[in-house]
């Protein structure tokens, strides 16, 4: 499909609207610890359950997209996301005295956070390829920490209000919506599996090593997002800020993760898939500068180091099985990231939980720290077995 100059520009930004609902999660991080305080008669693994729900519904997306794709267009399904992620986002600044009732909007910001997520993706395969599409996914990522920033920024000052006042930040959605709508045309897809593949209809099957990977992108997120369920509820219980300055450190995350994914093409380039590795030894260190760490400053470095992880992990994931799949198989290769990154943020707080004290707050911090240690001993190996051929 080709497309001009100035309308591929357009249509990079277009697709940036999409992704720009990626982070979904971040207006609540600076929100865990007031919320908390709020419902003291709930127990924390279910208010941490606020974000790692949503992570289970953008695990559940994969599934949900493959059907959608079979009988609507992208930009209908585009559309449907945004549009639910708007809904779920907002609705519990009204409805939110009973937790469980939080939890369902919460799963539908999930469900569109999902769809958009991989909807996004898979356009970027759609347009664009080679160093270009890596360039892209590398970008997507930079917007959803840019995104992630200003969510954070905006719900870390909205609280002062009220802790509900942090759910009104996902209005900026209708902005992603109407942009989004008015730019991103629907792509030709069955002509450019014809023109790669030989034929509109094939449907190639998955590599199985894509399983092997996508396992241990489970066990990273794990402990990856311990950080995030820990960041906030730790800095309020040891009163280490205000509710403004808890929301600044925890978007130091997103503003870590905007500068890797900037640089994303750059170290995709020179590291190939080693990028991967690099972001779980960013990871381990995130963890244990914030296990260390008693003061703000340095506490925020520490989210950087963790933002920094994610905005190298997802999009070199995501080049990584496109790469050993068909085009035609491209979006089933992405929706096992999607649903092995959303299943892992969703099991934290209960494979954490079993650790008792040593699995919340600070302590959360170690124990993650340690198990992303033996986890880059892990991906090393697997990156070894899936680089080979056959």
């Amino acid at each position: 499909m080709k497309i001009g100059t100035t309308n591929r520009n357009f249509l990079k930004f277009g697709i940036l609207c999409v992704a720009m609902t990626n982070g979904g999660n971040m207006p609540l991080v600076p929100a865990l610890g007031a919320i908390k305080e709020a419902m003291p008669d709930v127990s924390l693994p279910l208010i941490q359950s606020l974000l790692s729900v949503q992570c289970l519904f953008i695990a559940f997306a994969p599934m949900w997209y493959a059907k959608l794709l079979e009988i609507l267009p992208k930009r209908r399904i585009m559309q449907f996301g945004m549009m639910i992620f708007l809904i779920g986002g907002i609705m519990p600044y009204f409805l939110h005295q009973n937790i469980w009732i939080m939890l369902i909007f919460r799963a539908l910001v999930g469900t569109g956070n999902g769809l958009c997520m991989l909807l996004s993706m898979d356009l970027v395969v759609d347009f664009f390829d080679d160093h270009e599409r890596d360039s892209m996914q590398g970008v997507l990522s930079a917007v959803a920490n840019v995104t992630g920033v200003i969510y954070q920024l905006i719900a870390g000052y909205l609280i002062q209000f009220g802790w509900r006042y942090a759910f009104l930040t996902f209005s900026l959605g209708s902005i992603y919506l109407i942009l989004a709508t008015i730019i991103v045309p629907e792509p030709n897809r069955k002509g450019k599996i014809k023109a790669m593949e030989g034929a509109e209809d094939i449907r190639a099957k998955l590599n199985p090593k894509v399983f092997l990977f996508s396992a241990v992108t489970v066990l990273f997120f794990i402990a990856w997002m311990s950080a995030f369920n820990n960041m906030s509820f730790t800095l309020t219980t040891e009163k280490l800020g205000t509710a403004w300055q808890i929301g600044l450190v925890t978007s130091c995350a997103s503003l870590g993760g905007l500068i890797l994914a900037l640089c994303f093409g750059f170290i995709q380039e020179r590291m190939h898939h080693n990028s991967i590795t690099l972001s779980y030894i960013l990871s381990a260190a995130g963890l244990f500068v914030l296990y260390f760490s008693h003061h703000l400053v340095p506490f925020a470095c520490g989210a950087a180091l963790i933002g920094m992880a994610l905005g190298i992990i997802v999009p070199a994931q995501i080049t990584k099985v496109t790469e050993m799949v068909p085009y035609s198989a491209a979006p089933k290769a992405i929706a096992s990231i999607t649903f092995s990154l959303g299943v892992g943020q969703f099991l934290q707080p209960i494979v954490f939980s079993f650790l008792g004290e040593h699995g919340q707050g600070r302590e959360g911090f170690l124990a993650a720290g340690i198990m992303t240690v033996l986890l880059i001993g892990l991906i090393i190996i697997v990156l070894k077995i899936t680089s080979q051929k056959g």
